[in-house]
């Protein structure tokens, strides 16, 4: 059976999910009806965690009160990843959404596909290509946030990549470590 959710678009970068942000919800929509989501605060300095009590909003301004994906350690929230990950043969490379506040959101069963394209030789204009039917819909969900039992939550975007162009792009010489870093999606 295949769900409008699903529909894939095929563009000169490769193959995209049309509707990213309802793919996104609908899994987050399962992981919180299946108990499978992890609360994941941030801390004191003195390793005591900072209690998440208020709601994403949105102001009647239109203006947010916080940079995006950079709300208030104390406001409800979920991490999710998006990266590049290059391999496999016939040669390509996958974006891909994690869900980093449920158990073991490294695992394959546990991101999302997002598009497959055709290798990139790691030079930033192959690579915001890749990514650039995305953004959008990245920052849109940044903006506005998800609404999971009753509560709006604010969204994290965490950028995690083997391809050097994004990892050097949000400070990292090494690959494959998770930063928060809304400038790369920008």
């Amino acid at each position: 059976m295949k769900f409008p959710a699903m529909e894939v678009s095929l563009l000169d970068t490769g193959a995209h999910l049309a509707h990213l942000l309802r793919v996104l919800e609908g899994r987050l929509a399962d992981l919180w009806s299946a108990g499978l989501l992890i609360e994941r605060p941030a801390y004191y300095p003195q390793g005591v965690a900072i209690p998440q009590t208020r709601d994403n909003e949105i102001p009647s301004n239109g203006r947010r009160s916080y940079r995006d994906f950079f709300p208030p350690a104390d406001m409800r929230d979920i991490h999710i990843s998006i990266g590049l990950d290059r391999g496999s043969d016939p040669s390509s490379v996958r974006v891909v959404m994690g869900f980093l506040t449920q158990e073991h959101p490294n695992r394959p069963g546990n991101t999302l596909l997002v598009a497959v394209c055709p290798e990139s030789t790691d030079k930033y204009p192959e690579v915001a290509a890749i990514l650039a039917p995305h953004v959008a819909q990245l920052l849109r969900l940044g903006y506005t946030g998800v609404v999971m039992g009753g509560h709006g939550r604010a969204v994290r975007v965490f950028v995690n990549s083997d391809c050097p162009d994004i990892t050097n792009k949000v400070g990292h010489k090494g690959t494959a470590r998770p930063c928060l870093a809304p400038a790369a999606l920008a």
